[in-house]
């Protein structure tokens, strides 16, 4: 879940900003690939096509409380799971 928004959020404002991504749809194709690369590249980040928190921070895609909200559904769902499974 979480892997999908943030790529999806990301690819969104690649797309906004010039970077051609394809179909915002989370899905991690060849061209979100050079577009993070490039993006990587102008911005003095460190090179590569990997998503990381230094990257979507960056974009603004995970501001402190986005990724609080995120990692606070994922302990949930996780706790859930732990408890179907007893």
């Amino acid at each position: 879940f979480r892997r999908v928004l943030f790529r999806s959020s990301m690819q969104a404002f690649l797309k906004r900003n010039g970077y051609e991504i394809g179909e915002a749809n989370g899905e991690m194709t060849e061209a979100t690939r050079n577009a993070i690369r490039s993006y990587r590249e102008q911005t003095g980040l460190p090179a590569g096509d990997h998503v990381d928190d230094a990257l979507l921070f960056s974009l603004g895609v995970a501001d402190s409380a986005t990724y609080r909200q995120v990692q606070e559904y994922l302990a949930k769902e996780c706790f859930r799971s732990e408890r179907l499974r007893t």
